[in-house]
Order: C-alpha cells, then sequence, then structure tokens
C-alpha cells in the first residue's frame, strides 16, 4: 500500500491511499497509519480498492472504525 495524496476539505485532512498493489493494513494499522504523534496523521482515511474501470473506496475514521455508509460530506471528497 502506498499514501498517494492527503489534502484538508473543510477542516477534515484526507489521506488517500492504493491498496491493489502490495500490503493493505486491518483497522490497528489504520488506526496507527492515522495517529499524529505515532503516525503520519490524518482524520480519514480513504483507501482505494477498485480498479481504474470500476472505482472503490473505503473510508476509516482515525480511531480505525469503518464509516459505513459513507456520509453525503464524505462522498463529495
Amino acid at each position: 500500500m502506498m499514501i498517494v495524496k492527503s489534502f484538508t476539505l473543510d477542516n477534515v485532512e484526507y489521506m488517500v491511499c492504493d491498496s491493489t498493489k502490495g500490503y493493505v493494513p486491518m483497522v490497528a494499522g489504520i488506526e496507527l497509519l492515522a495517529n499524529r504523534r505515532l503516525g503520519v496523521g490524518a482524520d480519514r482515511v480513504m483507501i482505494f480498492t477498485g480498479t481504474k474501470q470500476e472505482p472503490s473506496f473505503c473510508l476509516y475514521y482515525c480511531a480505525g472504525t469503518q464509516n459505513v455508509p459513507a456520509g453525503r460530506a464524505n462522498l463529495l471528497v
């Protein structure tokens, strides 16, 4: 997995990761990655899980919990 982009929208920091190649972390790994003191740091972690033909994302909060379903504000990203 590689970090593709990090950006801020409406004071919420997003980290976009590509999981199509390589390792995909579980909940504890997402939580560590989003931690501002121990990891890279972000409010939300978006993991690209699809293909170019059929894009798909999983959205996680910084606590490692998955946002299901993604709210309207998150879908606008």
